[in-house]
């Protein structure tokens, strides 16, 4: 054996890495003494193995998959797979494996890495076996020397490289021939003494030297030195296996401070954290999960994890920590009740996982105290119904529009204002032309809109005409925000009917003449009006400060009229103030007229107020510069409130009172103590057909009204008591016949609490005539819906707030066995009805658990369970007192031949011929392709026969218009769905015909497509 031949079979016996040639069949035709020593086994036994006979049955597939990679040409393969010792257990390896397809074999090393945390960019250097070798043996252990994932380092006595493989030339940064000859103390300058006198010591002892780290320029290095022997036996070198273990010992370093790192996590988290033993004893505890439960850490430590539950959840508790200790692989996450030390119970969220320690299994488990969060989502649910119903009710216009500029909002203000209905506007591309029909107007509209939604949040009060549906104009003033965001609304806005206050404004104007006429008795006015009325002179004094404007601020008259600092007592922001007084000058010096526009006002108590002014210089008043008419609209009051607390006002203005009444949008009248009618104003008038003249002190105007005698007589009673027996305000419903003969009900609020004087008794009503049809049509559609919804044959379920069934119909009793009088108002129907354990959080509270679309097991009276897939109806139509309402279709039959259709062909066929439902499957041709057993039975023919037959012919001639004789080829074709249901005729080979239910189901399979038929038998 020469020399170099010598050197490479020491290598060969003394590496600890598996070294090996593999033949192309798969034997170990060469292999070290290391797959002796780490896979127990003998050198017979590894001879006569294969190499995929070692292998996890769950890593052949990648071993095979790199192997025939370097069969069709690859240069190398490296990846990892799981070894067999001859005891049965399994270890990791790292193989590296080049081909040599001359020679049909595989050069192999594997490095063990069982239990090794894995290191990022590790690779194994490609070394391709050489091809002029002096002997096949030197040829395969030169090749396994060079590949080697170590640092391979032959020395002699002197310390100088005889030998060293790729990878300790890399180490290096320099090729194995340049490492040949060189000393060892120019490649490790540090501490190299110390190495070179442990070598002559390995040389001297014979004994090898494991373990020995090593920091060097490039990285550290963990060596294992060997004494090296010649061909005589003689040590007369050393050779040293290295592994550079930079990576590891950064890792292993990061690792420790990482477990520093989750302590202090584990002390200071929020979350509540647990750790049981197998036993469900608690072993640690952090502080948030004492102070969650009410415990000190002492208390707890070495209890029962059941501590902290109430017993009723006691027995589901344990399971859930018994299936956690047991899985290999564990995380479940659910809503359970805690209780507390004190005794009270709260809603917590646990996630439960597995930890194995020291071959120990441990239960991590994470809890949130969710009370507070439940609680807001009920509440959030219960304010967004009251939200909606407060914007259908407000009494001012609500709309909204989306992206397109489609109304998705339209309130019943918006309605009564209109006369357009929601159904008309909502989503109606057409909707803005109806109420805008100008195109320019629209257009500019459309760009305020397009602003809002782009650049600016939203204005408030602009004011734009809209044409009703009646054709008359309306002035509407708009607020308008996208600022706010409500999801689906792109842009919404409250609107004012302002109609009547810009008639009030031009009937202002054209008195201009006999108000200054009578300037006295105008101040007068002015002082007692229900609204904000101020004037300033051109110095910026108040010259005038009305009653209303000391209600509203706080500051009386005497305070504000000719005091200079007035302004910035309203106004203490200067910036603010002298833009306001830009304002009133350019009014006043540059464009004259009548102005609106909103400011902020600081009230003497500090709070602010926003006031909307009309300002005018129009109209001249001796020494006012400009004049203000203010509305406070920080909070709207109620009509009748501003009508009470304006009383002594009103009394002294008893003309001015007639003619705000005379013009008001409401019905107003005024009856004496004889019947008499002594006011009836216009809207009387427009309502009922009567004119004031025909109604006014005719002593027969009830009898217009209220034609039949005792029907009056009641009304008068009613009038006579609140005008003598108990003065007051009362509500009352009474129906009218107008002029035109057609009767309208009247909703009256008749006062003679609040005295106008010549009035004993004076009322308010509106015209409810077309609201109290829509509510009568909507209860008579709901009655009708309800008796559908109870006789549709599909199932339908509703639950109240409570979450109890209140609606069982039909369909259900018939499906489940059970009837309406076992299930609705039960609060056990539930239990009943879903026993399983699986369902426990479905039955405590349903409503949490519905979704849109989901399938469950129903277990029926007589104890069978049905799979129902139910759908959520609830969001597309609500009904009055169903907080829930979902229908379902028992898909039990669907469901198993679904499952069955993934099994092998011969158990699907004992499978179907196993049930009672006659089953049949025909091609596009309408022949039939399978029968089951039952099905054959039910025709009475063979089933040699039936396969000769097409569908039609055992279906009887006066079913031509059926299903299967007009739609088969649509349905086939997937024009008519997936299933379809009929009860149809069937002829029976005897030639008896009866009655059965078809349910067909198109199945496609791959490029082919069938009709399976279901076929159940209803009646001779």
């Amino acid at each position: 054996m020469s020399i170099k031949e010598f050197q490479y079979v020491n290598f060969f016996t003394t590496c600890k890495a598996l070294l090996g040639v593999i033949g192309f069949e798969g034997g170990l035709r060469q292999f070290n003494p290391a797959w002796e020593t780490e896979l127990h086994y003998s050198n017979k036994e590894l001879s006569d193995i294969l190499f995929l006979d070692l292998i996890h049955p769950e890593d052949k597939s990648i071993t095979k998959g790199c192997i025939d990679k370097l069969i069709t040409g690859a240069d190398f393969a490296t990846f990892k797979n799981r070894v067999l010792q001859k005891s049965g257990y399994y270890r990791t390896y790292h193989w590296h494996i080049t081909a040599c397809l001359k020679e049909f074999s595989f050069y192999a090393i594997g490095i063990e890495t069982t239990g090794e945390v894995s290191q990022k960019n590790t690779t194994i250097p490609t070394v391709i076996p050489p091809t002029n070798t002096n002997t096949n043996a030197e040829h395969q252990y030169a090749s396994l020397f060079d590949i080697a994932p170590l640092l391979i380092i032959h020395k002699d006595k002197e310390n100088n490289v005889i030998r060293a493989n790729q990878q300790a030339a890399r180490f290096w940064k320099t090729t194995t021939e340049k490492l040949a000859g060189v000393s060892m103390d120019t490649l490790m300058p540090e501490d190299v003494d110390h190495h070179h006198a442990d070598d002559l010591d390995i040389i001297v002892s014979g004994q090898a030297k494991r373990g020995i780290l090593q920091e060097t320029q490039n990285g550290t290095l963990q060596i294992d030195k060997f004494p090296y022997r010649n061909a005589n036996g003689n040590v007369e070198g050393v050779v040293w296996f290295a592994t550079d273990v930079t990576e590891r010992l950064k890792v292993e370093q990061a690792l420790r401070e990482n477990q520093s790192l989750l302590s202090a996590i584990f002390e200071v988290a929020e979350v509540g954290i647990g750790l049981t033993d197998k036993n469900g004893r608690f072993v640690r505890v952090n502080p948030a999960y004492c102070e969650m439960f009410g415990y000190h850490a002492h208390e707890l430590l070495g209890q029962s994890v059941l501590t902290v539950f109430p017993s009723e959840l006691h027995k589901e508790v344990y399971k859930l920590y018994q299936d956690a200790v047991s899985g290999e692989q564990f995380l479940a996450h659910d809503e359970w009740e805690g209780q507390h030390k004190e005794g009270h119970l709260f809603d917590i969220e646990i996630t439960v996982s597995r930890l194995a320690q020291y071959n120990k299994p441990f239960v991590v488990t994470l809890t949130s105290d969710i009370t507070q969060r439940k609680q807001m989502v009920k509440s959030l649910q219960n304010s967004e119904a009251h939200l909606r119903m407060i914007i259908e009710n407000l009494p001012i216009m609500v709309d909204a529009i989306d992206d397109k500029y489609q109304f998705v909002l339209w309130n019943r203000e918006c309605e009564q204002v209109t006369g357009y209905s929601a159904a008309e506007m909502l989503h109606n591309p057409q909707a803005l032309a109806n109420i805008y029909p100008d195109a320019e107007d629209r257009q500019k509209l459309l760009n305020a809109l397009h602003n809002v939604m782009q650049t600016n949040p939203g204005y408030r009060r602009r004011e734009w005409h809209m044409t009703c549906k009646d054709g008359t104009q309306k002035l509407i003033a708009w607020s308008i925000n996208s600022n706010i965001k409500i999801p689906g609304f792109a842009v919404w806005g409250i609107g004012e009917d302002v109609t009547e206050r810009e008639k009030a404004l031009s009937q202002l104007k054209a008195s201009e003449e006999s108000l200054r006429q009578s300037e006295a008795h105008l101040k007068f006015v002015i002082e007692n009006l229900p609204i904000m009325v101020n004037a300033v002179n051109a110095e910026n004094c108040f010259v005038l400060w009305n009653r209303e404007c000391e209600r509203i601020t706080g500051y009386n008259a005497v305070e504000m009229l000719n005091n200079p600092n007035a302004l910035a007592l309203l106004y203490p922001d200067a910036d603010y103030r002298q833009k306001m007084l830009q304002h009133f000058q350019s009014i006043v010096s540059n464009d004259p007229g009548i102005y609106y526009s909103e400011w902020k006002i600081i009230c003497r108590d500090g709070t602010e107020k926003t006031v909307v002014w009309a300002i005018n210089s129009q109209i001249k008043i001796p020494g006012f510069a400009v004049w203000c008419i203010g509305e406070d609209v920080s909070e709207r009051e109620e009509a009748l409130r501003i009508l009470k607390t304006s009383e002594e006002r009103l009394k002294q203005s008893e003309a001015h009172l007639k003619f705000v009444i005379e013009h008001l949008p409401t019905m107003v009248d005024a009856l004496d103590i004889d019947g008499k009618f002594l006011l009836w104003n216009q809207e009387c008038e427009r309502v009922t057909g009567y004119s004031a003249k025909e109604m006014i002190g005719n002593p027969r105007a009830l009898e217009k009204l209220y034609p039949d005698p005792a029907y009056r007589q009641k009304m008068l009673d009613a009038v006579q008591r609140v005008a003598t027996d108990n003065p007051g305000y009362r509500r009352g419903e009474w129906i009218v016949r107008c002029k035109d003969g057609m009767d309208k009900t009247i909703i009256w609020a008749v006062n003679s609490n609040i005295k106008i004087p010549g009035f004993p008794v004076w009322g308010t009503g509106e015209d409810v005539t077309e609201r109290q049809k829509v509510l009568k049509q909507l209860a008579d559609n709901e009655g009708r819906l309800r008796s559908l919804v109870e006789n549709m044959p599909v199932m339908l379920m509703a639950f109240d707030e409570k979450g109890q069934i209140v609606l069982w119909n039909r369909q259900c009793e018939q499906i489940t066995g059970f009837v309406a009088n076992d299930i609705v108002g039960n609060p056990s129907a539930l239990a009943m009805l879903y026993p399983q354990p699986e369902y426990r959080g479905y039955r405590t509270k349903p409503l949490q658990y519905i979704a849109p679309y989901w399938q469950n097991d129903i277990t029926c009276k007589d104890g069978k369970l049905k799979t129902i897939a139910w759908k959520d109806v609830s969001n597309q139509f609500p009904m009055t007192g169903w907080a829930k309402w979902i229908t379902g279709e028992d898909v039990t039959m669907r469901k198993k031949i679904e499952q069955s259709m993934g099994i092998n062909d011969g158990l699907l066929i004992a499978a179907l011929n196993s049930v009672d439902s006659a089953i049949c499957a025909t091609n596009s041709l309408e022949k039939i392709v399978y029968i089951n057993q039952s099905f054959c039975d039910l025709f009475g023919y063979s089933s040699e026969e039936l396969l000769k037959m097409s569908i039609k012919q055992i279906m009887p001639a006066d079913t031509r218009g059926s299903f299967v004789a007009r739609h088969y080829f649509s349905f086939y074709t997937g024009a008519h769905g997936s299933f379809y249901e009929e009860i149809h005729h069937a002829l029976h080979r005897d030639g008896h015909i009866f009655k059965v239910k078809l349910n067909a189901h198109r199945v496609k399979q791959e490029k082919e497509v069938h009709v399976l038929w279901i076929v159940t038998y209803l009646d001779g």
